[in-house]
């Protein structure tokens, strides 16, 4: 008990002693700092997220993802019944390497031989499975931005009129959206989000945070 007690006091001291480096709380220093040098839109958008670690969110577009796995999936299963029912009726090809395979090196491809074609479709296919997965992996590391912290920015954006309608198409699903930045604990952001805890935070937005990227 008395770990976890310094374990969240301490997550808490950095979180509060961080906030006027990388938590964007008062977003109108933000307009003063870059909007003087980008245009209002998604040039200064990018420019928010870029300077503040809690605005700093990207949609996973996780259904697109699984989507796309399983049409390649799909295409990667007929692919493998077609090599199944080939090497059934042509066992000669199992015994011998075929003109592709023995083509000297530097020389361009020889696809004359439905097997050729078949292993060089399997080849492409399987590459862009592993792709998939591999890019499934890495998302699942990701941390999940909270509502307040997706609301936040929005507010914000609307407040400016940073968008035009269509622009917020990207923004529709607040459950798809992580960071690359951990995340203090739930009841602290839901804190820092409250009335009362902006209200300290605003009271102390004197000095105007650095961009991260040196704008």
């Amino acid at each position: 008990m008395w770990t976890n007690f310094c374990s969240t006091t301490a997550s808490i001291v950095t979180t509060v002693g961080n906030l006027p480096l990388c938590w964007g709380w008062h977003l109108s220093r933000v307009t003063k700092y870059a909007g003087s040098k980008h245009p209002l839109g998604w040039a200064r958008l990018a420019a928010i997220q870029d300077q503040f670690n809690n605005m700093d969110m990207s949609r996973d577009f996780s259904y697109v993802w699984k989507r796309w796995e399983l049409y390649n999936g799909g295409r990667l299963a007929f692919l493998q019944q077609e090599l199944y029912n080939y090497e059934k009726e042509r066992t000669d090809h199992l015994r011998c390497l075929t003109k592709n395979q023995k083509r000297p090196p530097g020389h361009p491809p020889i696809m004359e031989d439905y097997y050729d074609i078949l292993m060089n479709d399997l080849a492409s296919v399987l590459q862009a499975h592993t792709s998939i997965r591999a890019q499934s992996r890495e998302m699942r590391q990701l941390y999940p931005v909270p509502r307040e912290q997706y609301r936040d920015l929005l507010e914000h954006m609307a407040e400016h009129g940073m968008l035009e309608r269509e622009g917020y198409l990207y923004f529709d699903s607040p459950d798809e959206f992580s960071s690359v930045f951990p995340l203090p604990p739930l009841w602290v952001i839901r804190f820092l989000y409250s009335p009362f805890g902006k209200w300290v935070i605003v009271s102390d937005a004197t000095a105007v945070s650095p961009s991260r990227s040196g704008n």
